[in-house]
């Protein structure tokens, strides 16, 4: 993302890697207990980071480029704070999502491969929420936003 991301706009960037991580949730869904990795946990871990690898990198010039050149690394830092505290809440959410719907499904033995795969479908359900979201917010949130990147004097 960092090789382009002085050469395309931001708000395209961004709602090209959405588009393409929205992928991952739904190759999931599709997985079964006796899914083959290769054709759905692998598939989902090459799309999944493109997203959020645009939206890190774009949103960390965008936060450090509208502040001094003396508090850009501050700026940066408190970003990459903030972000990493998103990431956690994100993963204890999904943890919770996964626990209660697994707790909560028709299967006796809550512990089974099946019973965990509802949980986590639920969580894949979410996740593809979460993303359908982010490309609403980027239509709508960063359609002015332009070239990012560029160093400005």
């Amino acid at each position: 993302m960092g090789l382009v991301v002085h050469r395309v706009k931001a708000n395209y960037l961004v709602l090209g890697g959405c588009l393409l991580s929205v992928v991952a949730p739904l190759v999931l869904v599709g997985a079964g207990v006796e899914s083959n990795y290769w054709e759905t946990g692998f598939l989902a871990n090459i799309f999944n980071p493109i997203g959020a690898d645009s939206l890190f990198t774009i949103a960390n010039l965008l936060i450090t480029s509208v502040f001094p050149a003396k508090t850009q690394a501050l700026a940066g830092g408190v970003f990459n704070t903030v972000s990493q505290i998103g990431k956690a809440v994100g993963l204890a959410l999904v943890a919770v999502i996964a626990s209660t719907v697994t707790a909560e499904s028709q299967i006796v033995d809550k512990a089974s491969p099946a019973a965990l795969m509802v949980g986590y479908r639920a969580t894949w359900w979410y996740s593809f929420a979460c993303i359908v979201f982010t490309v609403v917010i980027c239509l709508w949130g960063l359609r002015g936003i332009g070239m990012v990147g560029h160093k400005r004097d």
